[in-house]
């Protein structure tokens, strides 16, 4: 982040919504046909869902049920069903590869 450069955004820097601003919209049944409708957009590839727990990386994959694993067993029944119909892929991801760790993790005292 520190060789990040800034960069001119074209949107409004602090915009002020109201409750009246904005015009009125004309076609009113129109607009609550279209977001009443069914959105149907095709996925080309399965999403993938990245976990730093090695552990639960193969139990989604290849679940072994042990009677220690009997807690989490619904869980990842589901999940295990979506990856072998191939819906869904799980992948392991390293503690300092995730990118969220640093919007959820209190920064060093350095």
């Amino acid at each position: 982040m520190n060789e990040a450069k800034p960069v001119l955004t074209p949107l409004a820097t602090m915009p002020t919504l109201t409750l009246h601003s904005g015009s009125v919209l004309s076609k009113l049944t129109e607009y609550r046909a279209v977001t009443g409708s069914e959105l149907i957009f095709t996925i080309h590839k399965p999403p993938v869902i990245y976990c730093d727990n090695v552990g639960a990386t193969h139990l989604c994959s290849n679940p072994v049920f042990h009677s220690h694993m009997k807690h989490v067993a619904v869980r990842f029944q589901f999940i295990h069903g979506e990856v072998q119909s191939g819906a869904l892929r799980v992948a392991h991801v390293s503690t300092e590869d995730q990118l969220s760790g640093a919007l959820t993790k209190p920064l060093p005292q350095d």
